[in-house]
């Protein structure tokens, strides 16, 4: 990724790491992600992109937003299913790992100014689709 990178929304979960190359589906149901959908829909389709970050619990003190466990990916978004209701079907690709230099005020969700990782070389597509399989496999066990 090269170029000035917009905001990028952050979207914590406890218990979903993205990485990039993958893909990962999303059903959006509470009210501040979802007004981050409809925020990333007026962007152009290069700049849809949302950091997906694992939520590591309450900073200390137990006050202030969860604590960030950094490296995050950010995820661009390919597929949005809007639903009746107001809720979101998303789906978002992998596309670089961040780390945070500074979360920005101003929105109901988080956001923060990023700058992408550098990457070592691209493992064998072989070896990575057979991680995927036994990862699917011990998840399903």
């Amino acid at each position: 990724m090269s170029g000035s990178l917009p905001l990028l929304p952050l979207f914590p979960l406890a218990t979903i790491v993205h990485f990039p190359g993958t893909l990962l589906p999303l059903h959006i149901f509470e009210p501040r992600y979802r007004e981050m959908v409809r925020d990333l829909l007026t962007r152009p389709e290069p700049e849809r992109l949302v950091g997906m970050v694992l939520d590591g619990g309450p900073p200390p003190g137990g006050d202030g937003p969860a604590t960030l466990v950094l490296p995050g990916t950010a995820g661009r978004l390919v597929d949005v299913e809007p639903l009746a209701d107001g809720r979101f079907d998303i789906l978002l690709h992998g596309e670089f790992r961040f780390e945070v230099d500074e979360e920005v005020p101003g929105r109901p969700y988080r956001q923060a100014r990023v700058h992408p990782l550098a990457e070592g070389p691209e493992p064998d597509p072989s070896l990575r689709d057979g991680l995927v399989r036994d990862l699917a496999e011990v998840a399903l066990a």
